[in-house]
């Protein structure tokens, strides 16, 4: 079985599966044909792929779009990160967006060639010798990097090993004495090294994911919103 077979059985289904197969058989049930069409947006110069399914309706004459789109190459003026999820398919992190100009969900793959990785305390060449012939393959490369003891406060140096996919971190970190960052799963990972925050507001453009900044009235309209709350609870939304 190769990997990629193996990562997509072990695949949980995501947000993109289901809307994948809720449309499918919308289209399947009414015979309709799916086409994918490229649509050039006129003020950035980006072009966007989406996937459209015309669909005959007996009773209408209107035609029925997906609720979904794969966004590789576009700009989403205000869209709010839903959730995270880690495409075995492409080998990927997968964002979910709402895309509120549009009222639409958009898929946005990652662009910044992220990788998987952990930490351990051997140093490059120690650890280049214990990683095993079969698993050297799917090792990308090792460097020294610095970090703090949260317990003692102090500077360490650790090796980080970064992988081709996250099923390697998990075959690997077993092959040495201790490691850190090995049991977190990949999209949080990922997550946590970009800074992106669920929830929040962004503007995608190609691989660029821009928050949108806080008016500088809001503190004098949240005070406005809470005045009529305990101390306790303005401090909390403070």
């Amino acid at each position: 079985m190769t990997l990629t077979a193996e990562a997509k059985k072990r695949k949980n289904p995501t947000l993109l599966d289901f809307a994948k197969r809720n449309s499918d058989s919308i289209v399947q049930k009414a015979d309709a044909e799916s086409i994918v069409k490229e649509i050039q947006n006129v003020n950035g110069g980006e072009k966007e792929k989406v996937e459209k399914a015309e669909i005959k309706d007996k009773n209408a004459s209107s035609k029925k779009k997906l609720w979904f789109t794969i966004v590789d190459e576009a700009i989403v003026n205000e869209a709010h990160l839903l959730s995270y999820y880690y495409d075995p398919e492409r080998n990927s992190a997968l964002l979910c967006f709402y895309d509120e100009e549009k009222q639409r969900i958009a898929y946005w793959y990652d662009k910044t060639n992220h990788k998987p990785y952990f930490l351990v305390k051997e140093e490059p060449n120690e650890a280049e010798r214990l990683v095993p012939r079969d698993l050297r393959e799917r090792v990308i490369g090792m460097e020294t990097v610095e970090k703090t003891n949260l317990l003692t406060m102090k500077k360490e140096k650790y090796t980080r090993i970064l992988v081709n996919d996250p099923l390697a971190v998990k075959e690997l970190r077993g092959r040495f004495g201790d490691s850190w960052e090995s049991n977190i799963k990949y999209h949080q990972n990922f997550i946590y090294d970009t800074g992106l925050v669920p929830g929040y507001k962004y503007k995608v453009s190609g691989k660029n994911l821009i928050p949108f900044s806080i008016a500088s009235d809001s503190d004098s309209q949240l005070k406005e919103i809470f005045k009529g709350e305990s101390e306790e609870v303005k401090a909390f939304a403070e």
